[in-house]
């Protein structure tokens, strides 16, 4: 499938794959996350409660995120 090759590549990239999803999501179901975690040996699956689809004008917690690894 040409999905999982692409990701493949992606994994084979960088070390640093980081899924965000919300539990509470009612677009994108927690599932998803699951399923590119499984495909993307690399990644980090980190599990929010109270996000939704990620509509909020600020998010300091990926903000956080990449100032540790970047800053």
């Amino acid at each position: 499938m040409l999905f999982f090759k692409s990701l493949n590549k992606l994994n084979n990239l960088t070390n640093d794959i980081f899924l965000l999803q919300s539990i509470d999501d009612p677009i994108v179901p927690v599932t998803n996350a699951q399923k590119y975690h499984k495909e993307l040996s690399n990644s980090k699956v980190i599990m929010f409660k109270d996000k939704g689809h990620f509509n909020q004008n600020t998010f300091p917690e990926l903000e956080r995120l990449i100032r540790k690894l970047y800053v």
